[in-house]
């Protein structure tokens, strides 16, 4: 028997097609089915569903669309033996799950994929805000058994847009989220706050954003209150005006403490109070909240396998985004509701795993404090890499390293990635020998280096905005792994330290190698090792000790009987002998110094969380005496020896897929399906490459994204017969939700050979769609940089919409810097052209070439 249906109910079972490749599997209570938006599956409601097949037979019945079938046996009271067909073929068999965010590898990538609504979280009408119910109308089922099957047929693209479709978008920043940013732990007073702001102008580097961390407020240290330290700050509403008419957005660090006698952050108390502190800052004129896990307590979540950094994230956004309505007096069209939080999980660098299908929907992430070293900046790519996987696409560092001091080249390596990243936000704590500004070293070329690469983020927003988009709209990452572009390349998806922003810009960040622990096989001597009662080595021995190695980690806990848990000192002495040439790390929470043959190389006396740092370079089989005195301040305890190989000189590898490939500093070019080494001993340089056959559209240098406009728009064409580019770039007012009721505007773009008449041709289409706002021009400034490259750089004739113009042949400059706005470039020579467009009109550019 068949009959067509919107669902089919079988007892307490449900089976619903909300599309073709979204399949519901719920059992209700007592005939009672969940059809609200929950916290986990946030976007259920967007769907329709479409009308199903449901055919009986003797064994059970079969529910289907299309070529999907689902399976329930007719004895059936749970999902126990419920089967998904694809193609006739079984794809899936229900087994209890847990909600995860953790999504699969690219080329592991199921045919279908199953998301547990569970523990499933019904949100209240109106949001996180004071409504007099019960649990504030939040409605928790610890035990649901609700799964939503994504029909993905092995398609890691399809299975990501599904998986935004159902649990929710990632949220869309607003541009100025992707400028430049200032932050650091200081207690700054309301002078220093507004001269930081002016300094960034006198060193004319752009910035976008300040972060006020935790001492804003009084009694900061633990996070209490949300009164401003008004001997700080006497007039905070007149900083927020400062700072927004210097283009400078504000963000206030929060450590929030639960309230006293609450149970959970959903108890009305915790509401009323949450909900009034933060928006009384939001309405004073502060931009942006950032909610940062306490690292004493807190906030309680109501219910286990939702962590407190979900619920700090629901409950942050909630609030910014109810202010926002408010301010607008409109629902739908709004200031974005961005905010900064961690990772749920990356515990300070450590990938643990995402935790939720929640968690990717919320802004800005960050992955806690973490270390300085190459290592860390190794740990930081991958983590990106891997949270873009997940549909997480504004994960970032403190770059530069929370903790720790590198020295000019490790800063400079740490802000050449970021300035190529997600987010480019330098951070650190309060006990370093420099904060984190280009001047800080007083070095000029540390600084021009530093500008110049924060001046080539600006220029390429248009590109960075059009991935934030995509990311948005199918949950595609901004930065991503060379095998989200080359799916069938068996390497590109193997490689996890460099990463494609868009189709045709290749970035390889400069790290160190891999990290290892001093094996017992390089240590000539065993470690002795002295403690002391306090933090400096004096007075009498407490306990001595012999160990294999330097390898101690304390969880809060005492090394050695008669040695407290806290506040003690220790001397360790050995000798090394490695067995190959090694880059020497050591590990330390807290303060370290470390000696080599007598000899000081490293020294770190400060209270930190752990963090490794490079010490000095040994050579193989030679001996070394090794001093090492440590302090131990409280909290938790560590202090290690690691080491990475040195590499060959000052060679990087970097994998290239299919295709031509030309370095943007030295133009040299090469062909894909390698590995090549490129050398990276200039600090100006950093390993980036562009696709030939692909075409790079950049802005002009603004000061902030505030007075960036962009009515003139570069084209940097990089020519090839044997490769083609199209897309598009996209528009906004930078700052409303007015795109996601479609105000926008796309303006596509075909690169390509035409064989026929021995040409390349540019084509910019008529721009779809329309916003308001100042930043919606009309007509645009176009200049195409023509790179003479290869095969296709004898150009005989440049037209424009079928008119012979004139191009302009500009010298190469290998001293200018890659993707620049003049009108020179170091990869070669380019022809150059201008000429200003209505941007409703389709214009066609045309480089005809000699036979």
């Amino acid at each position: 028997m068949e009959k067509k249906m919107k669902q089919y109910i079988q007892n307490n079972i449900r089976i619903q097609f909300l599309s073709q490749d979204v399949v519901r599997l719920e059992v209700g209570k007592k005939g009672v089915f969940c059809d609200k938006d929950t916290l986990l599956v946030a976007n259920k409601s967007a769907f329709d569903g479409v009308d199903v097949n449901v055919v009986t037979k003797s064994d059970g019945t079969y529910v289907e669309c299309g070529d999907v079938a689902v399976f329930v046996p007719s004895d059936a009271g749970s999902l126990v033996g419920v089967k998904v067909f694809v193609g006739g073929k079984i794809a899936y068999v229900y087994k209890f799950l847990r909600n995860s965010g953790e999504l699969p590898a690219l080329d592991k990538t199921p045919e279908v994929f199953p998301v547990a609504d569970n523990p499933r979280v019904v949100l209240p009408d109106g949001g996180y805000r004071p409504n007099g119910q019960s649990n504030n109308g939040y409605v928790i089922d610890d035990n649901a058994c609700d799964v939503y099957l994504l029909v993905c047929r092995g398609n890691a693209a399809k299975l990501r847009r599904l998986y935004v479709e159902l649990t929710g978008r990632p949220e869309l920043v607003r541009l100025a989220t992707l400028g430049s940013w200032n932050s650091r732990y200081y207690k700054y007073n309301q002078q220093q706050a507004e001269q930081m702001i002016l300094d960034y102008e006198a060193h004319d580097i752009p910035l976008d954003n300040i972060v006020i961390d935790t001492d804003w407020r009084k009694a900061s240290d633990r996070g209490i209150g949300y009164e401003v330290d008004e001997v700080l700050f006497p007039n905070m509403s007149g900083y927020f005006r400062f700072a927004h008419e210097h283009g400078v957005d504000v963000m206030f660090n929060d450590h929030p403490e639960p309230q006293q006698g609450c149970t959970s952050c959903i108890d009305p108390k915790e509401v009323e109070y949450r909900v009034m502190h933060l928006a009384e800052h939001l309405e004073n004129g502060l931009d942006t909240w950032w909610y940062d896990r306490n690292w004493h307590t807190k906030l309680i979540s109501p219910v286990k396998g939702i962590a407190p950094e979900t619920w700090g994230m629901h409950i942050f956004s909630d609030v910014t985004r109810y202010v926002r309505q408010r301010q607008a007096k409109n629902d739908v069209v709004y200031r974005r509701a961005d905010i900064m939080a961690n990772v749920d999980n990356i515990n300070n660098g450590l990938y643990v795993g995402i935790g939720n299908s929640a968690s990717h929907r919320y802004s800005i992430q960050w992955t806690g404090d973490i270390g300085t070293s190459d290592q860390d900046i190794l740990e930081e790519v991958t983590d990106m890499i891997r949270c873009g996987d997940n549909c997480l696409p504004y994960v970032h560092p403190d770059c530069g390293g929370n903790n720790g001091n590198p020295d000019k080249d490790t800063y400079l390596r740490w802000m050449k990635f970021g300035a190529l990243s997600t987010v480019l936000r330098p951070h650190c704590t309060i006990c370093v020998k420099r904060f984190r500004e280009p001047w800080a070293y007083d070095d000029k070329a540390v600084e021009d280096i530093v500008r110049d690469y924060i001046n080539l983020r600006y220029r390429l927003l248009p590109l960075l905005y059009t991935e934030a988009y995509k990311s948005y709209r199918d949950g595609s990452p901004i930065c991503r792994g060379l095998g989200w572009n080359y799916p069938n390349d068996k390497k590109a998806l193997a490689c996890k330290t460099q990463y494609m922003i868009g189709a045709n810009l290749l970035v390889a960040p400069v790290f160190g190698g891999e990290l290892n622990n001093v094996p017992q096989s390089f240590y000539a001597t065993p470690v002795d090792v002295t403690y002391y009662n306090g933090r400096e080595l004096k007075g009498e021995p407490i306990a001595k000790a012999r160990y294999a190695a330097v390898n101690m980690y304390c969880n809060h806990t005492s090394p050695e009987s008669g040695v407290p848990v806290y506040d003690y000192s220790a001397r360790w002495e050995t000798t090394l002998c490695p067995k190959k040439d090694i880059a020497l790390i050591v590990e330390a929470d807290d303060g370290v110094r470390v000696w080599i043959d007598g000899k000081l190389c490293f020294d770190d006396w400060a209270c930190h969380g752990a963090i490794k740092s490079d010490v000095c370079k040994l050579t193989a089989n030679t001996m070394y005496k090794v001093r090492i005195e440590y302090f131990q301040g409280g909290g938790e305890a560590a202090c290690a020896l690691h080491y990475t190989e040195q590499s060959d000189g000052d060679n990087k590898p970097v994998y290239l897929p299919e295709g031509r490939w030309i370095n943007l500093f030295t133009g040299k070019t090469y062909d894909g399906k390698k590995t090549i080494r490129v050398k990276v001993d200039d600090v100006k340089q950093l390993p980036v490459f562009v696709r030939m056959g692909g075409a790079i559209f950049t802005a002009r240098n603004a000061h902030n994204t505030k007075v960036q406009k962009w009515d003139k728009l570069t084209v940097d064409v990089f020519p090839s017969k044997n490769a083609s580019d199209s897309g598009f770039v996209y528009e906004d007012d930078r700052n409303t939700t007015a795109y996601k009721i479609g105000e926008f505007r796309t303006t596509e773009y075909a690169l390509g050979y035409d064989d026929k008449q021995n040409k390349i041709v540019l084509t910019l289409g008529a721009s779809k769609g329309e916003f308001n706002g100042k930043y919606a021009c009309k007509t645009r400034k176009i200049k195409v940089k023509y790179h003479l490259l290869g095969d296709c750089a004898d150009v005989k004739e440049v037209l424009v919409n079928g008119a012979p113009v004139k191009a302009m042949l500009r010298s190469r400059k290998k001293s200018e810097f890659p993707l620049s706005d003049s009108n020179h470039a170091a990869d070669s020579r380019l022809l150059t052209l201008e000429f200003v467009a209505d941007v409703n009109d389709e214009q066609t550019v045309e480089f005809v070439l000699n036979k």
